[in-house]
């Protein structure tokens, strides 16, 4: 009868100590580690010479197209086979210490930034050549069959780099597992550990930021935009934009198909020419028209909930309809998402957008607006300067008085040749204090009859008053900014223009009341402003200049 043999080791006590045990499950990490970079690298190598070789003898495709399929291949290769080479130099070396030659490679694995983000591009090429060309479909059937590849086609080995650099986080977590805290090992695999995760966080921003370009550019270039929205832009005010979450969903009542796209700042709807099914891509729908439906809802302006049972018609899921309503346009549509987990992504997603955004603007608001009749209650003046000089800030000192501005008007806004006339608002800044009008809403002609048929000049009108604490009048600056409001990028700029506190006080010294300044715009094409300034300097700081 056959015997199994049994390993003197499996006998000796000493071995089945806790801190063997802990040692052997160590070493059995590390021999994982290691034994998975050799299946890694040789399979790397099948690609090379399996696949990539021939095609390029073959002249089926051109040189460049097999550059875009294997992108920086090579190079790839290259980095893991040094890693390996390390990782087999440090088995035979008796060291202990693995933590420092992990970081070390995966500190240079540059060149998985270029594949992985080129990764999407490669996979299509693939598989149009595939659909479309019997020469390069039989030329690669050929290959596959080479007993090297087992019966797997190239592109189960395209995404082996991006499955590789997934995994390394876990390996060196289970390394570290069974290693005991105070060995010296185990901070330097905790490094380790922070190098891989940041390596691969580093590699799925790279890919995302490609792939949401991609998208961008799709939408750019497929969707009717009567709205000239520049989609790969900064937003309004929350920075770059971003798309959060997209897919295919239905009005309830009619049944009309619809694609979303939510964006960290508006929520889209695109109507397709042609149904799309419950799936949509980008790479798939290019021969679609796709027109904006209703206006973009800004994500402020969104409110989103679950349509109830009671509006729902028979036969709808109403776990799969949500509800989404402008409130600043005043509109509201019922939509089906294909599943209700889907539907569920959806409500989560745009909470999560509204929350963000409501934090940009708590943020932003946190200044309190002055009441537009400041300059009628000149009487009072007394309380309101005592009030000023107890709330002065401590690390900005003791305010010596204060400036009221009312914003009066203005017109000839001119950037890049082209003129402002609405949604035109000014922002007046003293030091660190900020405040700006409403948006402009009324227009009055100058009231001179047109000379030579030349079209009258509208003016726009703001009448907003404003007051700012004044700290040191001999170095303050006020300055008025105008900018015309955009809802899907940042505000332009329509000039601005300064004016000293001191020359301010030396211009009100010999009136009584507020003065009124035409101010004309720089840094653009033509621009003014009108606007009343009354200083009012406090009796105590009067007394310490005088002394």
């Amino acid at each position: 009868m056959a015997r199994e043999e049994v390993t003197p080791e499996l006998f000796n006590s000493a071995a089945l100590r806790p801190s063997n045990l802990a040692n052997k499950k160590r070493h059995e990490s590390i021999r994982e580690f290691i034994q998975t970079e050799k299946v890694y690298v040789d399979d790397m190598s099948i690609v090379h010479e399996v696949f990539e070789i021939p095609l390029k003898k073959s002249g089926v495709i051109n040189r460049e197209e097999v550059e875009k399929i294997f992108v920086n291949w090579q190079s790839i290769l290259q980095c893991n086979r040094g890693f390996l080479t390390d990782l087999n130099d440090w088995t035979g070396s008796g060291s202990d210490i693995l933590g420092p030659v992990i970081s070390k490679h995966l500190g240079n694995m540059q060149v998985y930034e270029t594949f992985c983000g080129s990764q999407l591009d490669s996979a299509a090429l693939l598989q149009r050549l595939t659909e479309t060309s019997t020469a390069f479909r039989d030329l690669m059937r050929k290959c596959q069959n080479n007993v090297a590849t087992k019966g797997m086609p190239l592109s189960s080995f395209l995404i082996k780099p991006m499955q590789r650099i997934t995994r390394y986080p876990l390996l060196i977590s289970k390394i570290i597992e069974n290693t005991p805290q105070d060995h010296p090992d185990y901070d330097l695999l905790q490094e380790a550990l922070r190098s891989a995760e940041k390596f691969l966080n580093d590699i799925n921003e790279n890919v995302r930021q490609k792939e949401n370009q991609e998208r961008y550019d799709w939408l750019q270039r497929c969707v009717q935009n009567e709205l000239n929205i520049v989609f790969n832009s900064e937003t309004n005010r929350l920075g770059p934009r971003k798309l959060l979450h997209f897919g295919v969903l239905t009005k309830v009542k009619s049944g009309k198909e619809l694609i979303a796209f939510l964006f960290n700042d508006f929520f889209l709807l695109i109507q397709p020419s042609k149904s799309l099914g419950t799936q949509f891509t980008f790479q798939r729908n290019n021969n679609i028209s796709y027109k904006i439906y209703k206006q973009p809802m800004l994500i402020q302006d969104l409110a989103i909930s679950r349509e109830s049972t009671d509006h729902v018609e028979q036969g709808t899921d109403s776990n799969r309809v949500l509800k989404v309503q402008d409130n600043k346009n005043k509109y509201m549509l019922s939509l089906l998402a294909p599943t209700v987990n889907e539907c569920n992504l959806w409500v989560k997603r745009i909470e999560t957008a509204k929350q963000f955004c409501s934090k940009v603007d708590s943020l932003s608001q946190n200044r309190p607006k002055t009441s537009k009749h400041v300059l009628l209650n000149l009487f009072l003046n007394s309380v309101i300067s005592q009030c000023f000089i107890l709330c002065a800030e401590p690390h900005l000192g003791k305010s010596c008085g204060r400036l009221l501005v009312l914003v009066q008007k203005g017109k000839r806004f001119v950037s890049s040749g082209k003129p402002h006339t609405d949604n035109v608002y000014c922002k007046v800044t003293l030091g660190d204090q900020k405040q700006q009008t409403d948006l402009s809403k009324d227009h009055v002609m100058n009231g001179n009859l047109p000379q030579n048929g030349t079209p009258q000049i509208p003016t726009i009108v703001w009448n907003y008053s404003m007051q700012f604490q004044l700290r040191n009048v001999e170095s303050e600056v006020v300055t008025f900014q105008v900018f015309g409001l955009n809802l899907y990028c940042p505000d332009e700029f329509l000039g601005r223009a300064e004016l000293k506190v001191i020359d301010i006080m030396r211009e009100t010294q010999n009136t009584n009341g507020p003065i009124t300044k035409k101010l004309i715009l720089h840094q653009v094409e033509s621009g003014e402003i009108v606007v009343k300034l009354d200083l009012q300097i406090f009796d105590f700081w009067k007394n310490t200049v005088d002394n």
